[in-house]
């Protein structure tokens, strides 16, 4: 509804029955009321509580020009009562709210028409009019917000709203699981496995119960699939990649995990490489988790003079699609690459720091937690704990097998920490290390 005149007249009625109603003319604007006798009468009001003067039709009459008297008194009359103002102002504000999309709407629908505009750009503009128009900002007493943030601990402590949880326990044990509204970032150099472990834990949450969107912008759906494979029946990925790789009676596991995966409550993003239509999509399906691979590869239709400006602005963007669609999203990142003439060359060999971070400052600035997995390349790194030494003397001389550290570098919820794992990369597994039988 764009115009409510009933509900305007209740607001101006109960204005005038209740002093406790006055509130509303600090939250409403004269540009809510479309009645042209209504708005005059909200500016009146708003002129006596100005200058201290009781709010009655009488006052409100000589404020208005003295011609006013029989409307403020059938608006008086008609309204049922002040005690509902509340639902009043809030009908008000909906038509409103409706007006204003309904105008912008039809002023980009013109742009479009009239050639002054790209599609693209259009429809970006369309999506921030939905946006707006569905919500605007607005101040919440420090009471609400106490008792809100009360509940929200309530329901965690006792089991009733659950996090993502990664089925790594140690992780887990250190974060409580991924939270609704934050980003965490997975990052590590080329080859490490962070996609593999980002697959992983999207299986395991899936497999929990949670609705699961996968954003591959590094490789295709088949590629990511045969990492799922992979993980599943223990058939290496290469395998699936030659002539003859599969074994007769390695059919039936790839069928067993085939139906498997497709039982999973797991989607896939295709075609999308912008931050604004990933944003779009994730609008109209809210999955329980997002996952996105990797994030300095999100474009962004925004103009951005550089690179830096360009990660800034999908940093900021993925932070605000993980509050206002109120999931989390686990972005993965690539570190910048060492030079190996470099004097930082050494930089390449040891855990990774936040400033390691590739593209841009605020990547670290935004995200809500980092992790870091790091490959130790000789025993003498010291992020090798003292009681790995001798598992990953064992595992550098395997083929396929290797020690990783995770290592939580930023947590705005919890506890920084590290722990080692093995990654099986023949058939992209990752496994914790349980040092009661190490």
């Amino acid at each position: 509804m764009l115009v409510n005149t009933d509900a305007e007249r209740s607001v101006i009625g109960s204005l005038l029955q209740a002093t406790d109603c006055h509130y509303l003319l600090s939250e409403l604007t004269p540009d809510d009321f479309t009645s042209d006798g209504y708005k005059r009468a909200f500016v009146a009001m708003c002129a006596l509580r100005a200058k201290k003067i009781a709010i009655d039709t009488a006052t409100v009459n000589v404020e208005m020009g003295g011609d006013a008297l029989g409307m403020l008194i059938d608006a008086y009359r008609m309204t049922p009562t002040a005690v509902n103002v509340g639902s009043y102002a809030r009908m008000v504000s909906e038509a409103t709210a409706a007006r204003t999309l309904h105008n912008n709407l039809r002023k980009q629908a013109d742009r479009l028409a009239g050639g002054m505009a790209e599609t693209d750009e259009v429809a970006d503009a369309v999506r921030g009019c939905l946006r707006d128009g569905r919500s605007s900002g607005c101040l919440v007493s420090i009471a609400d917000a106490a008792m809100e943030a009360f509940e929200e601990i309530e329901q965690v402590v006792t089991g009733k709203r659950k996090n993502i949880m990664t089925g790594i326990p140690l992780f887990d044990s250190l974060t409580n699981g991924f939270r609704k509204g934050e980003v965490t970032l997975l990052a590590a150099k080329t080859g490490v496995g962070k996609s593999a472990l980002a697959a992983q834990i999207g299986m395991y949450a899936a497999k929990c119960g949670n609705e699961v969107a996968l954003c591959p912008l590094e490789m295709s759906k088949a590629q990511y699939l045969k990492r799922m494979y992979a993980n599943i029946t223990g058939i290496p990925c290469n395998a699936m990649d030659k002539e003859g790789g599969i074994a007769d009676s390695q059919w039936e596991l790839l069928g067993d995990a085939a139906n498997e995966i497709s039982q999973l409550p797991i989607k896939i993003l295709d075609r999308t490489r912008t931050v604004e239509g990933l944003r779009a999509v994730m609008e109209a399906h809210t999955p329980k988790l997002l996952i996105i691979d990797y994030i300095q590869l999100l474009e962004t239709r925004k103009k951005s003079e550089n690179e830096v400006v360009r990660l800034g602005n999908v940093s900021l963007a993925v932070k605000s699609m993980a509050l206002e669609l109120n999931i989390p999203i686990l972005a993965l990142a690539q570190l910048k690459r060492v030079d190996s003439r470099s004097e930082n060359q050494q930089r390449a060999a040891i855990m990774p720091i936040l400033s390691d971070l590739r593209g841009s400052g605020n990547l670290e600035q935004d995200a809500d937690n980092v992790i870091f997995l790091h490959r130790p390349d000789a025993e003498g790194d010291r992020s090798i704990d003292d009681r790995d030494k001798g598992l990953f003397k064992m595992l550098s001389q395997t083929t396929n097998k290797s020690l990783i550290i995770l290592a939580n570098a930023k947590q705005r919820m919890g506890e920084l920490g590290r722990f080692p794992m093995v990654f099986q990369k023949d058939v992209m597994r990752f496994t914790q290390i349980d040092r009661r039988t190490t």
